[in-house]
């Protein structure tokens, strides 16, 4: 850990408390992000050299990945590109939960609340997480902390 807080970019006196939210740049990343940043291209283009390139290392980033997390093929990587509130969007999406606000306003008085799917959440889950399930095609619970601040399962 200590190794890590040497590579993290921050003006010196100031202090970070957010880090559920968003972690502070590492030196170590910025540094393998210049060096790709000359050739980069999108990696669904089949047109350029750079564009082969940077499919190669997003493919590379894949199997690395993959691997560290001991992942067969049966697993499916899914890439969202906007950090974990992309990635719960996507979730979402793929479970049926996430619905446009537009659709949503328009049809769900429509919808049968007894057919909807329970999500429960934590008094810890991130807010964005949280806001988008109570926003989404489902019942949203929240559990709450007992008087000793655990979760309280009673």
């Amino acid at each position: 850990i200590s190794d890590l807080k040497k590579e993290i970019i921050l003006k010196k006196g100031t202090l970070h408390f957010d880090f559920t939210a968003s972690a502070l740049a590492l030196k170590c990343v910025e540094k393998e992000i210049a060096k790709i940043l000359p050739s980069y291209a999108n990696t669904h283009s089949d047109s350029s050299l750079n564009s082969f390139k940077t499919q190669q290392i997003y493919e590379q980033a894949r199997k690395d990945i993959k691997t560290s997390l001991d992942l067969s093929d049966e697993f499916a990587l899914i890439a969202c590109g906007s950090g974990s509130s992309s990635a719960i969007k996507k979730f979402q999406e793929l479970l049926g939960i996430y619905i446009p606000p537009l659709i949503k306003e328009k049809y769900f008085d429509k919808v049968d609340k007894n057919t909807l799917p329970l999500v429960i959440v934590g008094p810890y889950e991130h807010h964005s997480n949280e806001l988008s399930f109570r926003e989404g095609l489902c019942e949203c619970i929240r559990i709450p902390l007992d008087k000793k601040g655990n979760i309280d399962f009673e």
